[in-house]
């Protein structure tokens, strides 16, 4: 199996996503990479990519609201929760999945400091 610096878990058999799904079944990381004839580190790596990709994904699929929603007021997915006890930090990861670049912007505008 190559390993390249950015993997598409999309494009992988399951054959090859085989020792991530093991390593987050519990499996023993050693006895894992060791089959896969990776080494440990590689193993991890691709765990993580995968469970990065995974976020994005699913922030990419959360239905951000386009008006701003005051943090008490209730949440507009009808749980009767305030906002910020709700939706507020799920809103708030798809913002930043869907335009990393742009919510940077916006914090550094906001503590006054520009990159």
């Amino acid at each position: 199996m190559s390993i390249t610096s950015k993997l598409q878990f999309d494009t992988m058999s399951e054959a090859e996503l085989e020792p991530v799904l093991e390593l987050l079944q519990g499996g023993d990381p050693n006895i894992i990479a060791l089959k896969a004839g990776i080494n440990k580190e590689q193993l991890f790596r691709m765990r993580d990519d995968l469970l990065a990709q995974a976020e994005r994904k699913r922030a990419e699929l959360t239905d951000v609201p386009s008006e701003k929603i005051g943090r008490n007021e209730p949440c507009p997915c009808g749980s009767g929760k305030k906002y910020k006890h709700c939706c507020l930090e799920k809103h708030e990861a798809a913002r930043q999945a869907k335009d990393p670049e742009q919510e940077e912007n916006l914090r550094a505008m906001k503590t006054g400091f520009m990159i």
